[in-house]
């Protein structure tokens, strides 16, 4: 394990994330980490809320528009950078701030994760390919029932990948995820943000007006037009994205488009709250309302203190 000091800064969009990680990084003498699954994409600077150069105020940020937005990305490579530039930082006599609202992101950094990404079958892809959805999703099921279950029967990708993994390691997901739950590191704190739900929603109402207003649609539409109008592309599923796809394509309206952002906003932050919750017990957890975000910070900070402290 590592013993190096490190902080991790979690919770739902639009709670003050990257306000914090910002002071922190000043007050620490630190240097942040982006763990956004969407942030990594250049061109949806907008979609995502992404920190502007200004606000960074010339503090070093890592896995920020690092991935063209026609390109994938994977847990497996966020992990491998991440590390990589948490030794970085820690080279330098600086501390390591992540700062994210994607739990996978944050789980497979800090605990003990492997995966399989460099393992194939030769001509598994093309067999699969030749099948139904239904009858790679029934074959799933006869051989790892669990994972079968979590996989809709749409996401043909998902389903062929977990069978690939299973004929090459010859175990379940529950089975090769065994070493899950063990951390990688031994010094870190975890920073929960969780203000009062209904300011939350109003705040994020808000924001997605307040990105509307700076050319959201058009953003989106770029990057849509850019992956060739397919609507599966990686960057494609980032909150906001589908809605305006669906009305370029005339299905809804206008209205409903930002309508239907906001709810997919909501609904998104309610999941990010019961992943963080569910997954990861070490979080040290800050209720708030916005007109006390100040004080809690200077109690983050006073927390923070004691972990350098030891």
């Amino acid at each position: 394990m590592n013993n190096k000091p490190f902080v991790v800064i979690v919770g739902p969009t639009a709670s003050g994330k990257t306000d914090l990680s910002i002071e922190l990084a000043k007050k620490f003498n630190g240097e942040i980490i982006n763990a956004d699954s969407t942030q990594i994409f250049k061109d949806l600077d907008i979609a995502t809320n992404k920190i502007t150069k200004k606000d960074m105020q010339e503090i070093p940020h890592y896995l920020l528009s690092t991935i063209d937005v026609t390109d994938s990305y994977s847990v497996a490579q966020f992990q491998q950078a991440a590390r990589e530039y948490m030794h970085l930082i820690w080279s330098n006599n600086k501390l390591p701030i992540i700062v994210g609202g994607t739990g996978l992101y944050i789980n497979a950094l800090l605990k003990n994760y492997n995966f399989s990404k460099d393992y194939h079958i030769d001509g598994f892809l093309e067999m699969c390919d030749a099948k139904t959805n239904e009858e790679l999703w029934n074959w799933l099921k006869e051989v790892d029932p669990d994972d079968a279950s979590l996989i809709p029967l749409s996401n043909k990708k998902r389903i062929i990948r977990s069978l690939e993994l299973y004929n090459i390691t010859k175990q379940t997901k529950k089975e090769r995820n065994a070493g899950n739950d063990t951390f990688f590191y031994d010094n870190f704190f975890i920073v929960g943000l969780n203000p009062m739900r209904e300011e939350l929603y109003a705040k994020i109402n808000n924001r997605v007006l307040e990105l509307v207003d700076k050319n959201l649609f058009n953003e989106i539409e770029l990057a849509y037009i850019k992956n060739n109008k397919n609507r599966q592309a990686q960057a494609l599923k980032a909150i906001g994205a589908p809605e305006i796809i669906s009305y370029l394509n005339n299905e809804i309206s206008y209205e409903q488009a930002i309508e239907n952002m906001q709810a997919s906003n909501r609904k998104y932050a309610r999941r990010q709250m019961t992943w963080f919750r569910n997954q990861l017990s070490e979080i040290n957890w800050y209720d708030f309302k916005f007109e006390d975000y100040n004080k809690i910070k200077e109690k983050i900070i006073q927390d923070i203190n004691i972990l350098l402290a030891k």
